[in-house]
């Protein structure tokens, strides 16, 4: 560690809530806690134990060849036995082993797509991903960590977001971190009101940061990235009515593929961005309408599942469930997923083509569509759950100019407050 590192490690550290610990604190009970860690053990960190947390991922990851678990010991498939506060160490798996002697890390999926899945990765490539995500999406905007500037988090530790995108990066390069719950976006605000801050969200929760901003507030010095989701016109407009000196930028990525693309200033136009700077995007298998499977590589990439299904290819490549294009300038389309179905009645479905149809629609927040299987012998149904003060019958009427298989059959309009998952997904 230089000397700018060790200055930024003794000044600047992880506030959770209103409780400041520094990087040099945490880093040294988390040496005295590694002596009691054996190589080549799995454990389990606790992302909920406060302070704690952060400890003992320091510790595990001070340990030879150890497998690293980031998440809550109830939601993992493995039994742990609970050793010091916020770690646990669990029953040795032979499938942790199969990537050789080098230490592992892995943390849970979202689940958005079914049962939440645990992607591996190796825990040697973390300071790699560190080191580029606040490169390329923090300095810009922060500046250099011992500059004075904060890296904030609305979203629950157990998130893999808050891990690869806030907490890898802060730790790595000794950036301040501020970690609040969603309802304390408050603390962001007036974090925000004495330095820069840069706030992790995502496009759910931000009428959250809206409603929270101190009475005469613009937003000046927070800047805020939203990950898992479209940032739509309305979300947008939102945030600009009543935040509109705030930075406004979104992120697309995966537990399995680390962040891939970033738009700095989203309009609205429903595409993810562009390729971040350093992280290759490209599309594998694609047709003769451009559209192809979302495939990237990079040292943020995780290996294989706990199941032992494998994510990385020989060649080194990730291939996303999703499907997307690229436009003429080079923002990236989603255009569906491989898993969901998109075959109906011989016809290809691409269910975010439809989504991006019915953004478009006034008074419409989000809109998720799938194909879903009937009942029996009944067809198979094009379902669109929707959030937003609309009717069906006008969101009927809107999907009119789309062709016959297109439209969809079955609409479930919910309010914004019972549509979202507690882990921010439709």
């Amino acid at each position: 560690m230089n000397d700018a590192a060790a200055a930024a490690a003794s000044r600047n550290g992880v506030t959770i809530g209103e409780a400041f610990v520094s990087w040099r604190d945490i880093d040294r009970k988390a040496a005295a806690q590694a002596r009691d860690l054996r190589p080549f053990a799995t454990y389990v960190v606790d992302p909920d134990a406060g302070h704690d947390s952060f400890v003992a991922l320091l510790a595990v990851a001070r340990t030879p060849a150890a497998a690293l678990l980031w998440g809550v010991p109830a939601e993992l498939p493995l039994p742990s036995e609970k050793i010091a506060p916020g770690l646990h160490v669990a029953e040795p798996n032979p499938l942790l082993r199969r990537l050789g002697d080098r230490p592992l890390y892995g943390s849970l999926t979202s689940g958005s797509s079914g049962t939440a899945k645990l992607p591996i990765g190796f825990a040697d490539q973390m300071t790699l991903t560190g080191f580029h995500y606040d490169k390329m999406l923090y300095e810009p905007t922060l500046g250099e960590p011992g500059e004075g500037g904060t890296l904030a988090t609305g979203l629950p530790p157990a998130y893999s977001a808050t891990l690869m995108m806030a907490i890898i990066p802060a730790w790595h390069t000794a950036r301040n971190l501020l970690v609040v719950r969603p309802d304390r976006w408050d603390l962001i605000h007036a974090q925000a009101a004495k330095a820069k801050v840069m706030a992790m969200s995502v496009p759910a929760l931000l009428p959250l940061a809206c409603a929270s901003a101190p009475k005469g507030s613009r937003g000046a010095g927070l800047t805020l990235l939203t990950t898992a989701g479209y940032l739509t016109r309305s979300r947008i407009a939102a945030v600009r009515e009543r935040l509109d000196e705030a930075g406004l930028m979104s992120s697309y990525g995966a537990s399995e593929t680390g962040v891939m693309t970033l738009d700095p200033a989203p309009t609205g136009e429903l595409h993810v961005g562009r390729p971040l700077f350093g992280k290759p995007v490209w599309l594998s298998g694609a047709g003769d309408d451009s559209v192809g499977k979302v495939t990237t590589s990079g040292p943020d990439c995780r290996e294989y599942y706990l199941d032992g299904a494998p994510i990385r290819h020989m060649d080194g490549t990730v291939a996303m469930t999703d499907l997307g294009h690229f436009d003429g300038s080079g923002q990236l389309y989603l255009d569906g997923r491989l898993d969901a179905g998109e075959k109906m009645r011989g016809v290809t479905i691409y269910p975010r083509r439809i989504e991006r149809h019915l953004l478009g629609m006034r008074d419409l927040e989000d809109a998720k569509v799938q194909v879903l299987p009937g009942a029996g012998l009944a067809p198979d149904r094009l379902v669109a759950t929707i959030v937003g003060n609309v009717s069906e019958e006008a969101v009927r009427a809107y999907c009119e100019p789309l062709p016959d298989f297109l439209r969809p059959t079955h609409y479930v309009i919910k309010a914004a407050e019972l549509a979202y998952s507690n882990r921010g997904k439709l």
